[in-house]
């Protein structure tokens, strides 16, 4: 039962990690959005923020991929046991956590792609931050049916 409630627990962290991603999401959109190209006098500061956007996203997805692999290991283990008294949600919501991974990583080296160009001194067009913009908030790898379902198996938040 212990392996459950564990198990249940890295799920229900699971998906505050795509809270998480969303609020820095919507930070990074915010910021480009902000963006002033007829005044560089802002850019070291534009490039360090979005630099620190990044690098909290890159931490959600490390968190991600910490409570995927407890799970894994956790259901390793009640299948090693073979208790009759437990009961697994494992292979679906495994299978869940593991494409929202995959997900998350693409849009993670889209993110990663615009900081770099971001940081270049005088590195665009207005047509240039535009496009960084739209692909920013697209966000176009992530699945809202992947992510709804994870959000299902976790149960109420």
């Amino acid at each position: 039962m212990a392996a459950n409630k564990d198990h249940s627990q890295n799920l229900a962290a699971f998906t505050e990690c795509l809270k998480s991603w969303k609020v820095y999401n919507d930070q990074g959109a915010n910021l480009l959005a902000q963006i002033n190209l007829d005044d560089d006098s802002n850019h070291q500061e534009n490039a360090r923020q979005i630099k620190d956007i990044v690098q909290n996203l890159k931490q959600v997805l490390e968190t991600m991929h910490e409570k995927y692999n407890e799970s894994l290991v956790l259901h390793s283990l009640q299948q090693t046991a073979a208790q009759s008294d437990i009961t697994v949600d494992g292979p679906e919501c495994i299978e869940t956590m593991r494409k929202c991974i995959d997900m998350h990583e693409q849009e993670y080296m889209i993110k990663k792609s615009i900081q770099s160009i971001l940081c270049q001194e005088g590195f665009a067009t207005r047509q240039h931050l535009t496009g960084c913009i739209a692909l920013w908030k697209t966000e176009a790898y992530l699945d809202d049916e992947v992510q709804e379902k994870l959000r299902q198996l976790s149960g109420p938040s």
